[in-house]
């Protein structure tokens, strides 16, 4: 009796002395998946001890900059799922193939463009003062707002994970990489980086409430930019009123839908002059002309618009004005 029990005492004890040890990892799945299931908890200081070094998260670790970015990445890893598809070892070295399924936070980022700055800008034009740290709170209160909704985007990525044993061996660690942080966070801060830096071009209108040459102005889910402006006295058959010249205005249009085609038409367009007349296009049209038609997701076109108007007036200002949308202004000189 006395044996047996002694023989059950050093099973338990073994027991308790080597568990702790397979459950620090003793290989590199065993790490993944308490990495992975880690974040799906929201349970960051437990996530962290899975990487060897912890980096700032847009590099593949888990330390944040913004309280505000720590919470929006905990409602994507909530909704992070994974799936581990190879590990190839080379010694103290391991590189686990994992697929790893998120919110697509790239395609919420184009969601936001078409959704969110048109409204920006129209505050913008009523004398709102927009700053950039306004911008990013919205943008930010835009993505968590999107996040709880059930039909969300979703993305799919294979991504290498790079691990290493720790210095007593006794654990594989993850090296952390832009890879592992773009997979993890559904391209979150790549999409971050891109909107609240101000590199996704933001231009509010000025007091006038008027967008310049050159700049692109938004409404709906519609880009346009005036690129050039010309003017003309006609040609050898066409000639514009005594005291009028011809405007020939270039224009740019793109679709920033994701998935729905949208209507050009130069009908949608119209001059006001410093008199505050405004007119549509001339009978006449030089050059390539801008003409109507449908642009698919992501489609773009671009042509002229002729106009007659006094010569040399010094206040022209084009209108572009489709009926389901605010109307946008450029001043053309």
């Amino acid at each position: 009796m006395i044996k047996a029990f002694k023989k059950l005492l050093y099973i338990t004890m073994v027991f308790i002395i080597v568990f702790p040890l397979s459950a620090c990892s003793a290989n590199p799945d065993t790490t993944i998946k308490g990495f992975f299931d880690a974040l799906k908890k929201s349970d960051i200081e437990t996530a962290s001890k899975y990487l060897n070094g912890n980096t700032s998260i847009d590099k593949g670790g888990l330390k944040f900059t913004k309280p505000e970015h720590e919470k929006l990445a905990k409602q994507v890893f909530t909704k992070t799922t994974y799936q581990i598809l190879s590990s190839t070892n080379h010694g103290d070295t391991t590189i686990v193939k994992t697929k790893v399924t998120a919110p697509d936070l790239n395609s919420i980022g184009g969601e936001l463009v078409t959704e969110l700055f048109p409204t920006i800008f129209n505050n913008a034009a009523k004398g709102e003062e927009i700053s950039q740290e306004k911008v990013n709170k919205s943008i930010i209160d835009y993505y968590s707002k999107r996040l709880n909704e059930g039909n969300i985007p979703m993305t799919t990525s294979e991504v290498d994970i790079k691990l290493s044993k720790s210095k007593d061996k006794k654990m594989w660690l993850i090296n952390p990489d832009e890879s592992l942080s773009n997979a993890m966070t559904g391209n979150l801060f790549k999409s971050l980086g891109t909107l609240e830096s101000g590199k996704m071009t933001i231009n509010p209108r000025n007091n006038s409430g008027v967008y310049k040459v050159g700049e692109e102005a938004r409404t709906g889910n519609v880009a346009v930019k005036v690129n050039k402006v010309q003017k003309c006295l006609g040609d050898d058959y066409v000639k514009p009123m005594i005291g009028d010249e011809f405007v020939i205005v270039t224009v740019k249009e793109r679709n920033l839908s994701k998935d729905s085609n949208i209507d050009y038409n130069e009908a949608y367009y119209q001059i006001q002059n410093s008199k505050g007349q405004i007119k549509g296009l001339a009978t006449n049209a030089f050059d390539r002309r801008l003409d109507s038609g449908r642009l698919i997701p992501g489609g773009e076109v671009d042509g002229t618009l002729t106009f007659e108007v006094p010569k040399d007036d010094p206040q022209l200002t084009l209108i572009y004005n489709q009926d389901s949308k605010p109307a946008l202004r450029f001043k053309l000189n």
